[in-house]
């Protein structure tokens, strides 16, 4: 219990403090619902590696379920390239960018 809060604090401080950086980028990241069904989510990190972490706590507005959490990340990558899984490009098609609904600033 202490060790998951202790993570939980040193995630968010770390996710605070790269967020603020002037070299934060947007990470599109293809994820796995605690629903079971897939979403695209964005985070603002400084890399793949912070994206992936970042993406874990995202919460998804599901218009199915409402908010679901993130079970499991498959895979992120900046918004200007694409998608390696080919199940994640044929979900961007469907879900542009700009319509992704998952809380961020």
């Amino acid at each position: 219990m202490k060790n998951t809060i202790l993570t939980r604090v040193w995630f968010i401080l770390l996710l605070m403090v790269s967020t603020s950086s002037a070299y934060a980028v947007e990470y599109k990241c293809y994820v796995t619902g605690s629903d079971s069904l897939h979403y695209l989510v964005v985070v603002d990190v400084e890399s793949s590696g912070m994206a992936i972490l970042a993406a874990r706590h995202v919460k998804v507005n599901s218009p199915v379920t409402g908010k679901v959490g993130v079970q499991g990340v498959q895979e992120c990558t900046t918004l200007d390239k694409l998608f390696r899984h080919a199940s994640a490009r044929k979900l961007e098609e469907k879900m542009p960018i700009d319509t992704i609904t998952n809380a961020r600033k």
